[in-house]
């Protein structure tokens, strides 16, 4: 146990070795355990330490050797006589030791068991962890049967391993060729046909004809679905040549199919060869079957006529020899002798021929003969790869008749030779024949001769016409007769009308006149004519005017004194000025009419008012019914009236409902805000028409609403006055009653001015209403008028009205959508001009600087250029005068300090001794 050691083995590798003692603890033994993984001579060390003492090495040789590779037979060769085999796998094997390169430390020999050896092919399977022994590629067995292959594998000194497997040889397979076409005729006519259908040879040289074997696949059942087969018969030709023949009894033709792009109709046919125990050969070759001819018999000669179609008639019928099968499989055509062709339609029927069922075929066709004469029709029936059969058929065709049309209108004059006209068309079904073999015959229907009538056709429709020409004695209507003949063809005959009128007359016109708008002209004589086949009772001619402005009437025929002409007179009222053409149409029967134009100039009657003096009230509102101003001699649509009113301001007025053409009144509303007199200038214009005339107007202050108006006192007027200035209106009886007693019991003169200021009717009517006018271009809805009320009777004041509608989106967007827009609208509506350019820029700085366009207006609204307008404005409306300096100056600084507003400084002035004198006095 004191002894230690290590082994260096040569190879690379160590490890510790065991110590035992050998004879009494005298000797020891160094014992050690290594697998080499290479073969060849190695040098050993041995280290050996014990204890404190110094180690002790001592040196051993080794020679490493191959070991015998394991090998595995059993495997089964297989192989054909006289052929070379492919390389199949004979062996495996593995080396015990390590897998070495399979090319340079391994070699195989294969002894085939007929007396001949061969080296094996030696490769490694990384999978198996083996390595296999391949043989046969270069070996051919002479004859067939069982032999014992043994293989042996050498590996470098290492002895050799050895292990059998077995080898079956069998007969090779015959060499085949196919591409042979069996022909024959469905159901084979009783005769199966005995031919070539395959030949071979075999690589071994031939053998007896029993050692071979041939099945034929024909096709397949189509009822069982199993292949139809017969054993073929084979044959020894020159060459060791076989050849594989055999008979099939086809019951239907081979069908035409594309294979490859190519049509045919060859059918498959398989070939099996057998030979011994080899594996079977299966060759193709195929097979072409026709149809059975068919039996075609043509129908007795017939007749019909050109130009009438023959419709399915039966030309041939035919017997299918091969048995009857679908119409699909016949086709016919018929050639018509006319230099047309056609396909036939074929139709089938069962027929009982001597005691049996037969099916026979009819072959109809539709035509149009456009020639006549005999003609014959060869009539051809196809029917798939059966030979083609044709029979011939005899027609005789005929002229037809001509179908003609009538019911044509023929126009006569009386005494007057017609133009040619059509009288009859018709047309030939048997084709367009030269004219010369047409005639036509035409009885005018007036006991005159008959004449010839012209035919004539149309190159592009092929339609003929018959026309003629006739002189009728008198006017009415006739039956025309017309017979047309085409050769040898029965006639055919028409009729149609003729319509004889009478002449026109001959009217003279052109005469020029004049008339007055809304005045009866007339009646007078607008044409003059006379009948050139002979004078008339007036009643046999009538008129029709057309006075050119949409209207139109009967005229009025009087026979002139000497009886041979006439004249047309007529009447009309105008409703419109102008120049008119005005045409007149004779009628006399069945003649054509005759119009004459005369020129008619139609004017304005003259045009006059008439006024009276009016006596009116001060801020009453003259309206109906006593607004009519004038009498107008003459309206309609177009007239148009305008009034001065005498006080500055003007306003179109109105006509009253009238009779066009008639007198009506010029109607006007106005209402005079002071008393005095007024000259009231009335102007009616119609188209060019044009008259003035004038009326003086007295207006009067109205009577106060007090029981005694002589009596009324100065607080009446004041308080009367004030409602006309603030409120723009008259007093009513109540306000004045209520308001007089009030100031009458001592009230202050303030308190009826700022109760009136402050009352919804003036906050509604003169100031929410205007600023919406102003601002919004709009009037105020009644949501907004009862918010802003309670805003303003909340302290809001004018000027935060403004601001307030001046500064909604919908001001702004009106104002053009930009800040520049805003301020200049802001300038144009607050202060009345357009912006100056500093004014402008500060502005648009200030709400680009993010200042509310609220804040903007505001500014505005209470800018001293604006209250000093309002005080302008007030002072000039109350008193009729302008404020002194000191007095704007004042109201300019109350303004600023919020002691006033536009309410407050109205009252103010109304409520001074001043304001009461003017009220009172007036």
């Amino acid at each position: 146990a004191d002894f230690a050691a290590t082994i260096n083995w040569g190879d690379g590798a160590t490890n510790t070795a065991d110590v035992v003692s050998t004879s009494q603890n005298t000797t020891f033994a160094v014992l050690g355990t290594h697998t080499y993984s290479e073969e060849g001579p190695e040098s050993i060390k041995i280290t050996v330490t014990h204890g404190t003492d110094t180690p002790k090495e001592f040196t051993d040789a080794v020679t490493v050797g191959d070991p015998a590779v394991d090998v595995a037979g059993g495997a089964t060769f297989t192989a054909a006589e006289a052929a070379t085999p492919a390389p199949q796998i004979v062996a495996t094997f593995s080396d015990p030791g390590s897998n070495e390169d399979p090319q340079t430390d391994y070699s195989a020999k294969i002894a085939w068991g007929d007396g001949s050896i061969t080296a094996g092919t030696i490769a490694f399977n990384s999978l198996a962890d083996d390595f296999s022994v391949t043989g046969g590629g270069d070996h051919v067995y002479a004859e067939d049967g069982s032999y014992t292959v043994t293989v042996t594998v050498s590996h470098d000194s290492a002895p050799a391993a050895s292990a059998t497997s077995s080898a079956i040889v069998s007969d090779p397979s015959v060499v085949g060729a196919g591409g042979y076409t069996y022909t024959g005729i469905e159901n084979n006519m009783n005769v199966a046909f005995n031919e070539t259908v395959a030949t071979f040879t075999d690589p071994a040289g031939p053998e007896p004809l029993s050692s071979y074997s041939a099945t034929i696949i024909w096709g397949t059942d189509p009822i069982t679905n199993q292949p139809i087969t017969s054993a073929g018969t084979i044959k020894l030709g020159k060459d060791n040549v076989f050849t594989v023949s055999g008979a099939h009894a086809f019951t239907e033709e081979t069908p035409t199919i594309t294979l490859g792009g190519v049509i045919t109709n060859l059918a498959p046919i398989s070939v099996i060869l057998n030979h011994g125990a080899s594996l079977p050969v299966t060759v193709a070759s195929s097979a072409s079957i026709s149809d059975a001819p068919l039996q075609l018999t043509g129908s007795a000669s017939f007749s019909a006529a050109e130009g009438v179609p023959l419709v399915n008639v039966p030309l041939a019928t035919f017997i299918d020899l091969g048995g009857p099968e679908g119409l699909e499989d016949y086709t016919a055509e018929i050639a018509w002798g006319d230099g047309i062709t056609t396909p036939g339609s074929v139709s089938v029927n069962t027929v009982v021929i001597n005691g049996q069922p037969q099916s026979v075929f009819t072959v109809t066709g539709t035509h149009n003969y456009h020639v006549g004469g005999l003609q014959t029709a060869t009539i051809t029936v196809y029917h798939d790869t059966a030979p083609e059969t044709a029979v011939l058929t005899a027609i005789t065709v005929s002229d037809p008749p001509v179908v003609p049309t009538g019911n044509y209108a023929f126009a006569a004059t009386e005494a007057l030779q017609s133009t040619p006209q059509t009288v009859a068309t018709f047309v030939d079904p048997g084709g367009v024949a030269p004219l010369n073999e047409y005639s036509a015959t035409i009885d005018w229907g007036d006991c005159s001769a008959t004449s010839v009538g012209t035919p004539s056709v149309n190159p592009i429709s092929d339609v003929f016409t018959v026309s003629g020409q006739h002189t009728y004695a008198d006017e009415g209507s006739y039956p025309i007769a017309v017979t047309i003949s085409h050769e040898a063809a029965p006639t055919v005959a028409v009729t149609s009308t003729a319509a004889v009128t009478d002449q026109p007359v001959v009217a003279n016109g052109g005469y020029a006149y004049s008339a007055v708008e809304f005045r009866q002209f007339g009646p007078q004589t607008l044409a003059v004519f006379s009948d050139p086949a002979g004078t008339e009772s007036p009643g046999d001619y009538s008129a029709t005017i057309n006075w050119g402005d949409g209207t139109t009437s009967p005229g009025s025929i009087v026979a002139n004194a000497a009886g041979s002409t006439f004249s047309v007179q007529g009447s009309h009222i105008f409703t419109q000025t102008g120049s008119f053409e005005v045409g007149v149409t004779i009628h006399h029967d069945t003649a054509a009419n005759v119009t004459v134009q005369d020129m008619l100039t139609v004017s304005l009657p003259p045009l006059t008012l008439t006024t009276q003096p009016l006596i009116w009230k001060e801020w009453t509102p003259l309206e109906a019914p006593d607004n009519a101003l004038a009498t107008i001699s003459f309206v309609d649509s177009n007239t148009q009236v305008m009034i001065n009113w005498g006080d500055g301001t003007s306003s179109q007025g109105v006509v009253t409902q009238f009779i066009s053409g008639g007198a009506g009144a010029a109607l006007g509303t106005h209402t005079w805000t002071e008393t005095g007199s007024y000259t009231v200038t009335v102007t009616v214009t119609d188209g060019a028409s044009q008259a003035t005339a004038t009326l003086p107007v007295t207006v009067l202050k109205p009577v106060l609403p007090v029981p005694d108006p002589a009596t009324a006192s100065a607080n009446d007027y004041y308080v009367a006055e004030m409602y006309e200035d603030i409120l723009h209106r008259f007093v009513d009886g109540q306000g004045l009653l209520f308001w007089s007693n009030l100031l009458d019991a001592g009230a202050p003169l303030s308190v009826v001015s700022s109760a009136l200021l402050s009352s919804d009717e003036y906050l509604t009517n003169f100031v929410i209403r205007p600023a919406y006018e102003k601002y919004l271009g709009r009037d105020a809805d009644p949501g907004g008028i009862t918010y802003w009320l309670a805003r303003m009777h909340a302290g809001l004041t004018d000027e935060g009205l403004a601001a307030s509608l001046a500064s909604s989106a919908e001001f702004y967007i009106n104002a053009g959508n930009t800040n520049v827009g805003y301020v200049d609208a802001l300038y144009r509506l607050v202060l009345g001009r357009p912006a100056d350019g500093g004014g402008e820029s500060y502005w648009v700085g200030q709400l680009a600087a993010g200042e509310s366009a609220f804040d903007v207006a505001i500014g505005f609204a209470t800018s001293s250029e604006d209250r000093t307008t309002q005080i302008d404005h007030t002072y000039e409306a109350l008193l009729g005068r302008n404020p002194s300096l000191a007095e704007l100056d004042q109201w300019l600084v109350d303004f600023q300090s919020g002691l006033t507003t536009n309410e407050s400084l109205i009252a103010s002035i109304a409520a001074t001794d001043e304001y009461y004198s003017r009220a009172v006095n007036e």
